[in-house]
């Protein structure tokens, strides 16, 4: 019996080792978020990704408040146009979403969206 446990243990150190031997992989908010060379819609799908888990994540730990925060500033990202303005709004969201910050999350939230707003006050008027 010793013989086999010695065999099996034998058998399984080059999977020890090669998993030591692995990358990091990077889980900052700024590395997944953070390039503005970006493409807009993906840095805002990140962002919306990241918020998301982080809703649960505070939910999980019983603070409804942040939670909730944090899940008016999904629905205030999916309001945002998706220009590099919005995607920059969006990823500093995500960042104080990160930082445990869920009310700077909110308010950089609805400046987003309140971008798509602005886009439509600069149509001229439709006259009829």
């Amino acid at each position: 019996m010793k013989k086999l446990f010695l065999f099996a243990a034998m058998a399984f150190m080059p999977m020890l080792v090669s998993a030591q031997d692995t990358p990091e992989v990077s889980v900052s908010v700024e590395a997944i978020v953070g390039d503005a060379r970006m493409a807009p819609d993906v840095r805002i799908k990140r962002s919306l990704a990241l918020l998301q888990e982080r809703s649960t994540v505070e939910r999980e730990q019983g603070n409804a408040v942040a939670a909730d925060r944090l899940q008016q500033s999904l629905t205030y990202l999916l309001q945002a146009p998706t220009n590099a303005e919005a995607a920059e709004l969006a990823a500093q969201a995500a960042e104080a979403a990160g930082a445990g910050d869920s009310e700077t999350a909110l308010v950089l939230a609805e400046s987003a969206a309140e971008l798509a707003g602005a886009n439509e006050a600069l149509e001229p008027p439709v006259l009829e």
